[in-house]
């Protein structure tokens, strides 16, 4: 059959784009029917997320800030120290935010 979809993909890889369709196929069916759920969507670029850092006071390993705040309140000792706030947290404008 001159045309066909199996004469548009190369031989060399038919196999493994039918398994890839397949698998696409399955997925697609299953969210459809309620059998698996969708992911998650992935937060917008710049979103604020949390961060944890080691408080350089006490120790305390995991203290957690959120990105675009300058400084941090240990929740062990109390103390405050700077934070540095990452390039990719809407350049640390916490008005940006909202």
């Amino acid at each position: 059959m001159p045309g066909s979809l199996l004469d548009r993909m190369s031989h060399t890889n038919a196999p493994a784009a039918w398994v890839g369709r397949l698998q696409l196929w399955l997925r697609d069916w299953g969210i459809r029917l309620g059998l698996l759920k969708t992911p998650p969507p992935s937060p917008p670029p710049g979103a604020p997320y949390p961060d944890y850092v080691p408080c350089p006071h006490c120790g305390e390993p995991e203290v957690e800030v959120w990105c675009y705040e300058k400084t941090v309140r240990c929740h062990n000792c109390g103390k405050t120290f700077e934070h540095a706030v990452p390039p990719d947290c809407l350049g640390g404008d916490q008005s940006s935010q909202k």
